[in-house]
């Protein structure tokens, strides 16, 4: 019954996941590129600005549980229009563009999280979550290959009035074809405070050398292709293609391993990656980029973190942690900071991460 349940809504949230990923895909390539001579700090300002809101989604994940899932994801829309707003008004590296950034991520903090939400809620499972996530991966990098390439024949307004409407027909299709009105598992928030603020700080440790790889360690690359718009594009798909191979892999890992120990390995080498990755140059730049570590980090992230606070609260709080991650990058960012402050505090984020799971293992023995 559950296959047949699969069969009919999970490849439609697939492409829908394709179409939302492939617009912020887009935004991050164009804008990463658009503003890589701001510097970075303006960069990591960008970062901040995209991830600070996004604590907001806690308090609406209680929306979610109340009200259900088809409430939940209508700010989706405001977010599609503030993505149109950031091609229109932020064009120069200034306080108005982090304006128009930040609000369309505090939207997406809303709504974004609850499509993952959903997705567990209908059938909580690696293999499910991985094969919905292999549409994120091919929309991150079909993003990567048409951003540049639409930056360098219709320029940067055109190229975000796309991303807009992507993210516009994503969200028509999470509601039409929504396969569970409400979440399967919750918790008494009252009696959820240790657990949630565990959640957070874990979270936070990971998507603060997330988000540096993903902000000032793509710009590098960008630099390291000598600005190359079509060899950026085509590592960025290349990227893609080579993730979404391993998303099976990393779906069956986590149902026959746990989420929990996948998560703790790939941590590990994360550590060893961010700490790496600048010194490297060249083909070995660009090599080094493919490597696929991401599918087991998010799908293993998610999965533990739902297991622990529900799926509405449980995705709500991992993503949340984007705003702590935020603040940190945005205070160092301060400070004029040099690459190697950035590649020191990624490679110590995820190790500290690490040392997070075994206390938190240690604890639950207890």
């Amino acid at each position: 019954m559950l296959g047949n349940k699969l069969q009919h809504w999970l490849p439609i949230y697939t492409f829908a996941a394709l179409l939302h990923i492939m617009s912020w895909s887009m935004y991050y390539s164009v804008t990463r590129a658009y503003f890589s001579s701001a510097g970075h700090n303006f960069l990591a300002q960008l970062a901040a600005a995209e991830t600070i809101p996004i604590a907001l989604g806690i308090p609406w994940a209680h929306i979610a549980e109340k009200k259900g899932f088809c409430i939940a994801l209508l700010p989706g829309f405001l977010e599609a229009l503030f993505l149109l707003l950031v091609g229109l008004i932020g064009t120069q590296p200034t306080l108005t563009t982090l304006f128009v950034v930040c609000t369309a991520s505090l939207f997406w903090s809303l709504a974004g999280p609850q499509t993952t939400a959903i997705v567990i809620a209908a059938s909580p499972t690696g293999y499910t979550l991985s094969n919905y996530f292999i549409g994120s991966t091919i929309g991150w990098s079909l993003g990567a290959l048409i951003a540049p390439l639409t930056y360098q024949v219709l320029g940067y307004t055109l190229t975000m009035t796309l991303t807009s409407l992507l993210t516009t027909i994503s969200y028509v299709l999470y509601l039409l074809y929504l396969p569970t009105k409400h979440p399967r598992h919750r918790i008494l928030w009252q009696n959820s405070h240790s657990q949630l603020l565990y959640v957070i700080l874990l979270s936070t440790t990971i998507f603060y050398m997330i988000e540096i790889i993903g902000s000032i360690y793509l710009s590098n690359l960008y630099v390291e292709l000598n600005s190359n718009n079509v060899m950026y594009a085509l590592t960025l798909f290349a990227t893609g293609l080579v993730g979404a191979a391993v998303r099976p892999l990393a779906g069956k890992a986590v149902d026959r391993l746990g989420a929990k120990k996948v998560l703790q390995t790939t941590l590990l080498a994360y550590t060893i990656y961010a700490y790496i990755y600048p010194s490297l140059h060249g083909t070995a730049a660009v090599v080094a980029w493919m490597i696929p570590l991401f599918p087991f980090l998010d799908t293993s992230l998610y999965l533990y973190t739902t297991r622990i606070l529900g799926e509405a609260l449980g995705t709500a709080a991992t993503s949340a942690a984007y705003t702590p991650a935020g603040f940190m990058l945005l205070t160092i960012s301060m400070f004029n900071s040099s690459l190697e402050i950035y590649r020191i505090t990624s490679a110590l984020a995820a190790l500290i991460g690490s040392i997070l799971l075994i206390l938190h293992k240690y604890r639950e023995k207890k």
